[in-house]
């Protein structure tokens, strides 16, 4: 269903959309009760940087820069927000949680075409390696590159729980 302010309503959840010069219009998703607490302001579209690899919303609504899911969360300063899925328009409350930065850092993206903690040694094979709270495990090394995902993977699900990513 669409309303008369442009945007998609489930039961719980609104789908809005936000557009940019030069960039296609993106869809953003919000819980209900926030979607109440930001219709009064504007929100703009913050396009992917290096240092942040997704688009994010940001707006001024208290007066100063706020990025929406920090200020739904009402974050402070010391912590991170995670978005469960790695999309930064995905700012409903479920995919949403309060981190430190090595726990964020954690859940990134992964640039990586070989798996997240996967390299090529010539000679020796694919190398499996994780670090978690600075210190680094050497996973060993395996004759795919699938191979030593999955021994990431485990790695990283037996070291980090919920938090492990395997983007």
């Amino acid at each position: 269903m669409v309303n008369k302010h442009n945007v998609a309503t489930a039961p719980e959840v609104v789908f809005f959309s936000l557009g940019r010069r030069w960039h296609p219009a993106q869809e953003v998703c919000v819980d209900y009760a926030d979607w109440l607490l930001l219709k009064p302001y504007r929100w703009y579209l913050q396009a992917p940087t290096e240092r942040n690899l997704c688009w994010y919303v940001w707006g001024r609504p208290e007066g100063s820069y706020a990025l929406l899911h920090r200020w739904l969360m009402r974050a402070p300063k010391s912590r991170e927000v995670d978005h469960r899925d790695g999309n930064g328009l995905n700012c409903c409350r479920h995919n949403m949680r309060l981190t430190d930065r090595p726990q964020n850092a954690a859940n990134r993206k992964s640039s990586n075409p070989l798996g997240r903690g996967v390299s090529y040694v010539d000679g020796r094979g694919f190398k499996a390696q994780i670090q978690h709270h600075g210190v680094h495990h050497n996973l060993g090394f395996f004759s795919s590159a699938v191979e030593a995902a999955d021994v990431y993977t485990q790695a990283a699900l037996r070291l980090r729980g919920e938090l492990a990513s395997n983007r």
